[in-house]
């Protein structure tokens, strides 16, 4: 049985949590300050949003050093959150960094380990999920929350993009829905018992929802009611380890492990579309671009870019190898990546951008 239960999360869940300045929590367990470093100028770069016609002047902009595993953007795209890759309880918790900059602007929850974080894009909510495999969601203008149990192993948190519904995925081979604010159980739809992990995947209107990795058989539902919109077959060889819907949500779009080849479906009826040969990208991520226009992939040391419509390539460069998060600002101005460092414990954090005329020429 789920357990759902409202609670003042101040100074209860992530004591000491606070962020884009709108609520300071205290409690028994501090923030910690951010250690002190050596001065490092970091400059707040003038930069273009993505388009077919400027990606081919797409340029790496940030590069670091991290202890992070993911980020998550703030809606208005000025600030994320890092998730800390842990080996210690000392090690544990979030970073708030500038999304700018990049500038560490605090690291909190110290001692409590966080799998998954999610902003809501529309509402001042946040949610998280513990190792413990509860999820904590907070109203940052009040501090009041609430927080959901007994959702099996591995839990993991989304957002509707209109926000008022709080995805919970995971290991139960379930999509369970609830009101953002309120935390009423909705609906739950059933993915099925054989996935290791179901991930949610909306279509940019909140309409529709498929859960990756694929396996054997695809389906689309309609958010409102719960109700399959199609259902695909899969050939039972093939993991399709990434796939998202397109803007309208008209197509869906998957990449087989290993396969080279992007594959194609109408998101109505489930017909197959011609596939798109990418086997020199090999994108293992996909990512859409605001508004649509722009499709980014990330591979083996490859980013790649297809125009929208017709998802012909109109870019490639050299990009991160053995990627563990890769996402786009929401302004559409950044890409970034984060993907395992040689050296243990530490990742490679990577910002692409594309500079105004006038950033260029200062640079």
């Amino acid at each position: 049985m789920t357990i759902v239960a409202k609670v003042c999360l101040v100074g209860f869940c992530l004591a000491g949590f606070w962020l884009a300045g709108l609520m300071s929590v205290a409690g028994a367990q501090e923030s910690e300050p951010t250690p002190a470093e050596p001065a490092v100028v970091r400059r707040r770069l003038n930069l273009e949003v993505l388009t077919p016609e400027n990606v081919a002047r797409l340029e790496e902009i940030h590069s670091e050093s991290v202890r992070l595993t993911s980020l998550a953007w703030r809606p208005d795209a000025r600030e994320i959150v890092g998730i800390i890759a842990y080996k210690t309880a000392q090690e544990e918790g979030v970073e708030v960094r500038d999304a700018e900059t990049f500038e560490v602007l605090h690291t909190t929850a110290r001692g409590r380990r966080i799998t998954s974080f999610a902003f809501n894009p529309k509402l001042p909510l946040v949610a998280w999920v513990t190792a413990e495999g509860k999820v904590e969601v907070l109203q940052l203008e009040t501090g009041d929350g609430y927080y959901i149990e007994d959702l099996g192993r591995g839990p993991n948190v989304a957002f509707r993009p209109d926000g008022r519904v709080l995805v919970v995925g995971g290991q139960s081979g379930t999509l369970r829905m609830y009101d953002a604010e309120t935390g009423e159980l909705q609906r739950i739809i059933e993915v099925g018992k054989d996935r290791f992990v179901v991930n949610p995947v909306f279509s940019a209107d909140g309409k529709w929802v498929t859960a990756v990795p694929f396996r054997e058989t695809i389906k689309i539902w309609n958010t409102e009611t719960g109700e399959p919109r199609c259902e695909i077959k899969v050939a039972p060889q093939n993991t399709l380890i990434t796939g998202l819907l397109d803007p309208e949500g008209n197509r869906l779009l998957a990449m087989p492990s290993g396969s080279g080849k992007l594959q194609i479906w109408n998101a109505a009826t489930g017909e197959a579309l011609p596939e798109k040969d990418m086997e020199d990208q090999a994108p293992v991520g996909l990512r859409w671009f605001p508004g649509g226009k722009v499709l980014a992939g990330v591979g083996p040391g490859t980013l790649a870019f297809w125009k929208g419509d017709d998802l012909k390539l109109i870019h490639e460069q050299e990009g991160p190898r053995n990627t563990l998060a890769f996402g786009v600002s929401p302004d559409g101005k950044r890409l970034l990546s984060i993907s395992r460092g040689t050296v243990a414990g530490e990742n490679l954090l990577q910002v692409w951008g594309v500079m105004t005329p006038t950033a260029a020429e200062a640079k």
